[in-house]
């Protein structure tokens, strides 16, 4: 629904937009401390959504690099890695004794 600001219609969306900053492909570069060539990798990549903005110019919302940058944090938050014992269930259908046999015969201990 579009909402009125002063005598311009602005759809939610735009609204929205202009609530926020939109950065240029440098400024992004510069928050991420990236290269600019990095910067459209990723926008062509679908890493970071962005908006045109005429024929060449490029934006994007300041939310979005944060969202980017969320989705990429390391350490005690991420999920762990699981046990090695947990991951040695999908062997479960091969017997300990004949692998142990194989081993030995191998030469493996």
């Amino acid at each position: 629904m579009p909402q009125r600001i002063g005598s311009i219609e602005k759809n939610s969306l735009a609204c929205e937009i202009e609530m926020q900053q939109l950065l240029t492909v440098a400024e992004v570069a510069e928050l991420l401390s990236v290269s600019p060539s990095l910067v459209y990798r990723l926008k062509d990549d679908g890493e970071i959504p962005c908006y045109r903005i005429g024929r060449g110019a490029i934006r994007f919302s300041h939310d979005d690099v944060e969202k980017y940058l969320a989705a990429r944090r390391v350490g005690k938050e991420q999920k762990q890695m699981p046990s090695a014992a947990s991951s040695l269930s999908v062997f479960k259908h091969l017997d300990p004794s004949r692998l142990a046999v194989a081993w030995r015969e191998k030469g493996v201990s």
